[in-house]
């Protein structure tokens, strides 16, 4: 079930225009102390407000293939 409804939600939260605003800064930006799967949700709203590519690095090939997996299930 895709979950681009709670993507868009998401993209429409005070809390995502604030994190796009700190996003714009020079200083680096890391998202942790949530689950794979609300890290997700979090980025995929921000690249979609920005309409900007989003770039994932992760350690090992199949951490990649889990966020692929997630990130197509939001749309």
């Amino acid at each position: 079930m895709p979950l681009t409804a709670l993507v868009r939600q998401l993209e429409q939260v005070p809390l995502t225009a604030e994190v796009l605003e700190r996003i714009r800064r020079a200083d680096r930006l890391r998202l942790q102390g949530a689950g794979r799967a609300a890290r997700a949700l979090i980025t995929s709203a921000l690249a979609r407000s920005e309409g900007t590519p989003l770039l994932v690095v992760v350690p090992t090939l199949e951490e990649a293939g889990r966020w692929a997996a997630l990130l197509e299930l939001m749309g």
